[in-house]
């Protein structure tokens, strides 16, 4: 039987414990394409907001101030920036947020999508959806409802901005992300009509 002093010695380690890397997926601005790529994380609270960056050089077709969905992992999530290493991303679903009458909104076609779930940041909303494809490219669109922009509840609606799906489609997952800059008034809440 060893004594009890020769055990603890042992099973001690001096080698200081590595940090973990973390894999993140979210909808990020992105603020320069071009290695080394940077892009801004807006979180909830707002005071948690990130600048990322990673050695890597993005397409000619992504542009400064696009939002993406980026997956990425890092070793250190407290440093600024956060030094990434990005592992896949997707353009998302943009576009500027149109104004219009509450009778113009129920003239809106169906944008041929059902919500999974709907979040804000900073002056971004942000969506997941399930979307009907048929090969046909199409685009979805936001339109703000004119009455409502003094209200306490902004009515924004989703809509098809192209022709309606065949009945052969598959149903796939999109990100869109619009910004409310100068419609969402602080203290506002939002609903979201399909």
């Amino acid at each position: 039987m060893l004594p009890a002093a020769m055990l603890a010695t042992a099973c001690s380690d001096d080698t200081p414990p590595m940090p973990t890397p973390v894999q993140l997926t979210e909808i990020v601005t992105v603020t320069r394409p071009a290695a080394p790529a940077c892009f801004t994380a807006l979180r909830v609270p707002p005071q948690h907001d990130a600048e990322l960056t990673a050695d890597i050089s993005f397409p000619e077709n992504i542009k400064p101030g696009q939002r993406i969905l980026l997956r990425y992992s890092a070793q250190d999530t407290i440093s600024q920036p956060v030094r990434i290493r990005v592992l896949g991303y997707a353009p998302v679903a943009t576009g500027k947020v149109v104004t219009i009458s509450r009778e113009e909104a129920q003239k809106l076609p169906d944008p041929q999508a059902s919500l999974i779930s709907r979040w804000v940041t900073g002056p971004y909303i942000n969506m997941q959806l399930t979307m009907r494809f048929d090969g046909t490219p199409r685009t979805l669109s936001l339109a703000a409802e004119r009455e409502s922009l003094d209200a306490p509840v902004l009515q924004l609606h989703l809509y098809n901005g192209g022709q309606d799906v065949t009945p052969q489609y598959v149903d796939t997952r999109v990100f869109a992300s619009y910004d409310l800059t100068g419609l969402l008034r602080k203290g506002q809440n939002i609903n979201l009509n399909l």
